[in-house]
């Protein structure tokens, strides 16, 4: 009878903390993804930001802590070995000091988000993951504190081979460095259009600590080394202003007036601006007369573009309205030709390695019947 009273008591001394854990987890739970969903909705409502970034940076970490908290309290009945009992308290504060680091690395990205404005600081890769790095160290030197782990031989290791180490991270270091300096520097930022000096041009989708990626109009993705982005000339397309102007060149016959041509060109060029997307409708368009070629009067329209992309569909619009509108207006757009004019006395022969052995073409013997171009005539040796 004592031993079966000894039994009920020693399961149900087992069977407590076991309750006690799932319902610390089931109250853990239930605050996750009953109540925490609610205040997040509450606080998103409000004007400041900062309540975001701190419960933005707890999520996920109620269940989490209600089970270690659980572990923490109810495993001593469990477990009988003193020396399991105390590695378990150990793996506990290492899961706690690391849910602790991941909450700070949170709430300093979140903060550097916030007070940068999301500006370039903000949208780079390379800051965020600095953060994270410097936060993941100093996490790890609590978890070296809490084992009773010194780390002054470790420091002393790295500070003795500070030279090698520097030798050989020397270029992904420059890179890191040189990333850093990008952002700082605000010179460019992602989603700016840049073109490098060496032809390779795209959006700048992000800068990370080795490499800044750059996504081209044919959807393709280059890697470029961040040591190179600071060392090269670059264009950036966005600064000072998205809006671009779209420059077109134009030619029309000597023959046109070119107070009509100017007025009617005009009129296009701020037709596009209005209808066509990526056009600044309050955009004033002009030209300027810049060259008197072989064939042409030649001159410069100057639009505007929302943004450097914007050119291609402006420009595909424009062309097709300003063939229409001209030859509604009988504006003669020229053929690229030369004319000769030659005396009478001094005939054009014209030779041709395509022609055949004995061949040539005398300008001045016409057709047959006195229309046509010029006919062949043979030459007999």
């Amino acid at each position: 009878m004592v031993e079966a009273l000894e039994s009920q008591t020693f399961n149900i001394t087992r069977l407590l903390p076991l309750l006690g854990i799932v319902g610390a987890a089931c109250v853990g739970a239930a605050f996750e993804f009953l109540f925490y969903p609610v205040i997040r909705r509450r606080v998103r409502s409000t004007r400041w930001q900062t309540d975001d970034v701190a419960l933005e940076a707890l999520r996920g970490m109620w269940l989490f802590w209600s089970i270690l908290l659980a572990l923490a309290i109810f495993t001593g009945p469990l477990i009988d070995d003193p020396r399991a009992l105390q590695i378990g308290g150990r793996i506990l504060g290492i899961l706690l000091i690391i849910s602790f680091t991941i909450v700070g690395t949170r709430i300093a990205t979140g903060a550097v988000r916030v007070y940068a404005g999301g500006g370039n600081i903000a949208s780079a890769s390379i800051i965020n993951n600095v953060i994270r790095w410097l936060v993941a160290l100093v996490g790890l030197m609590l978890v070296l504190q809490f084992l009773n782990v010194s780390i002054t031989p470790l420091l002393g290791i790295i500070a003795g081979s500070s030279l090698g180490l520097s030798l050989a991270l020397q270029q992904p270091l420059s890179n890191l460095f040189a990333g850093m300096m990008l952002v700082a520097s605000n010179k460019i930022r992602p989603g700016d259009y840049i073109r490098l000096s060496t032809g390779e041009e795209g959006y700048v989708v992000d800068i990370r600590w080795h490499t800044t990626f750059v996504r081209q109009l044919t959807n393709n993705m280059i890697s470029i080394p961040n040591a190179a982005m600071v060392s090269t000339i670059l264009t950036n397309y966005n600064e000072p202003t998205r809006e671009a102007s779209v420059l077109f060149d134009v030619g029309v016959s000597y023959d046109s007036d070119l107070d009509h041509v100017e007025r009617v060109t005009i009129e296009v060029a701020n037709e596009v601006m209005r209808e066509v997307e990526g056009g600044v409708p309050e955009a004033e368009c002009f030209i300027r007369y810049n060259d008197l070629s072989d064939y042409s009067v030649r001159f410069t329209v100057i639009l505007r573009g929302q943004e450097f992309v914007s050119q291609y569909l402006i420009k595909h619009e424009f062309i097709k309205r300003l063939m229409r509108r001209y030859r509604e207006e009988g504006i003669v757009v020229p053929y690229p030709i030369r004319t000769l004019h030659t005396r009478e006395q001094y005939p054009v022969v014209i030779d041709s390695p395509s022609l055949h052995k004995g061949q040539h073409i005398d300008l001045h013997r016409p057709h047959a019947d006195g229309k046509g171009p010029p006919q062949w005539e043979e030459e007999h040796e």
